[in-house]
């Protein structure tokens, strides 16, 4: 009898293990989210980041990936959260791209990002 193997990659795109900087930015009826992070994986159709708190799975949001090479170079992404690992003082956020082409941009970021507006819920 053959019997699946589930150590056995799945993922269709090839991923990259990163440290790099990224911004979170959503905004729903009643709620504001912007959040600093890190990401830790990247690949064509998504993401895989640490940030300070987490969202909701199926929350739309704005994802801006810092690149670091010269300059101030973003990538921008729209996603959909599609899974949450909470740990004590971070939250492992998974998203999923709209489309593997990200919007490319030179800006420049006033400050830290913080959380604004948004309810606290704990997940534990």
């Amino acid at each position: 009898m053959n019997y699946p193997n589930y150590n056995e990659e799945r993922r269709i795109a090839q991923r990259f293990a990163l440290d790099w900087e990224v911004a979170v930015k959503a905004s729903d009826t009643g709620w504001t989210f912007d959040e600093a992070g890190n990401l830790r994986d990247l690949s064509s159709l998504g993401a895989f980041m640490y940030l300070g708190r987490g969202l909701i799975a199926g929350a739309s949001l704005e994802v801006q990936i810092q690149t670091p090479f010269k300059g101030n170079n973003w990538l921008i992404y729209r996603a959909e959260v599609v899974r949450v690992d909470f740990s004590e003082d971070k939250a492992g956020v998974a998203v999923r791209f709209d489309r593997s082409r990200p919007v490319f941009s030179s800006m420049e970021l006033t400050g830290k990002l913080t959380s604004i507006n948004i309810p606290r819920i704990d997940y534990r």
